[in-house]
């Protein structure tokens, strides 16, 4: 059976497939910037993401950040300027029954006030057509711990925020929208102009 384990890299727990090989791994602690999947594999694939490329050190993996909370900066911190967050590992709690965990974060901001709790179920499972493909399901809960949190994405660099994905380089993929588009305008990123539920 399949199920997330704990490791000796701290912070950090695996899943492996039925034939011990590594489907992916979560970082929930000791990261630099948010908490992240990595690897993301195939079934005998090399790895499909990268951790801290030399251009961009915050992208891990796949990984769920926001931008900006009440005008601070959880996303690339310093390196865009402005005032910085930060992200805090609270629990995390493994199920035993089925690929999946549950890890409860907090946000805070540049004087370390805690703004929002995250409280993320990640699961993972072989899809039923295809064993050796993989359905990474992300489930959400926020907890505003402040009378207003400000939840905002910056428009000049193409309104980063969210789950993203740093692919390997070299890696072939496709890139497609909620509706199965896969070739759509340049100004895809430009949500005054474009719509989509979702990219990926």
């Amino acid at each position: 059976m399949m199920k997330f384990e704990t490791t000796n890299t701290p912070g950090y727990v695996a899943l492996h497939d039925e034939g011990g090989a590594l489907v992916t791994g979560y970082q929930f602690d000791h990261f630099n910037y948010q908490p992240f999947c990595h690897p993301v594999t195939l079934a005998g694939s090399i790895p499909l993401t990268m951790i801290n490329p030399g251009d961009h050190p915050w992208h891990n993996g796949m990984y769920f950040s926001w931008k900006h909370l009440n005008g601070c900066n959880v996303w690339d911190f310093e390196a865009s300027g402005g005032r910085s967050g930060q992200v805090e590992h609270v629990s995390l709690d493994l199920n035993p029954d089925r690929p999946a965990l549950t890890h409860v974060i907090e946000w805070s901001d540049d004087e370390g006030t805690a703004l929002l709790r995250d409280t993320r179920t990640l699961t993972v499972t072989p899809l039923a057509e295809d064993p050796f493909h993989y359905a990474y399901d992300w489930h959400f809960h926020f907890e505003a711990l402040v009378p207003e949190v400000v939840c905002d994405a910056d428009k000049q660099w193409g309104n980063y925020a969210g789950l993203g994905i740093r692919f390997a380089r070299g890696s072939a993929n496709t890139v497609m929208n909620a509706e199965g588009e896969q070739d759509w305008p340049e100004n895809w990123n430009d949500p005054d102009r474009y719509e989509s539920r979702w990219t990926a």
